[in-house]
């Protein structure tokens, strides 16, 4: 984003945008159709919704599409309207000052024809601050390893997660990682709603942070 109140320049986007769409939404959509319900790509059903956090890579403002990365590498193209909300900061801005490289998490439905479209985006990092400490959950989305503080809501010991309420007051979901060390195993099983703890990790999406260790 350069500055989320100046218009990114990408109508030279346009072209390239088009001619990928087709296929790019319908991989895009394979990966959603657990997500919203529905059949995948390619037109099942459609009318689900649900939450995907992706790396903007491009912005074709003249036909109002997002062409977006998520982590695992699948690409696909996302519509918006002058309905779509962006909060940065928590702070509403125009769509338009999206560019590429920033993480975001989109709120999507599916149409009939399987086309994706976005009502909601909440950049998680802007390209602009690689720090993330300008997210809403001042973490970046990714491989980096990440130190978190905050107290413990409630413990879902079945699940192997827990839910965090951060400094900033964001509220995220901690999950455990598939079979932890005997002694992160036991430093879970003595969580206390209330508890402050301090932990390291990475974010996954927005609301999701994988732990890797308790501090």
């Amino acid at each position: 984003m350069t500055r989320f109140m100046n218009a990114v320049r990408s109508t030279s986007l346009a072209g390239a945008l088009l001619v990928s769409a087709g296929c790019a939404a319908g991989g895009l959509g394979e990966v959603l159709g657990g997500v919203l319900g529905g059949g995948g790509g390619g037109g099942g059903g459609g009318g689900g919704t649900g939450q995907v956090t992706a790396q903007v890579q491009a912005l074709d403002q003249r036909s109002q599409r997002i062409q977006i990365r998520t982590q695992d590498g699948r690409t696909g193209v996302v519509s918006y309207d002058q309905r779509t909300r962006l909060i940065y900061q928590q702070q509403e801005h125009p769509v338009t000052g999206l560019e590429p490289g920033d993480v975001v998490n989109m709120r999507v439905q599916q149409d009939q024809r399987g086309n994706l479209y976005t009502d909601y985006i909440v950049v998680v990092q802007n390209v602009r601050d690689p720090s993330g400490t300008g997210g809403t959950t001042g973490g970046t989305y990714g491989n980096q390893l990440q130190r978190v503080d905050g107290t413990v809501l409630a413990v879902d010991q079945s699940r192997g997660a827990f839910q965090l309420r951060l400094r900033n007051g964001q509220v995220v979901v901690v999950t455990m990682p598939y079979n932890p060390p005997a002694t992160e195993r036991s430093r879970f099983q003595q969580l206390r709603q209330d508890q402050y703890i301090s932990l390291q990790g990475r974010f996954v999406s927005q609301d999701r942070f994988e732990l890797e260790r308790f501090l």
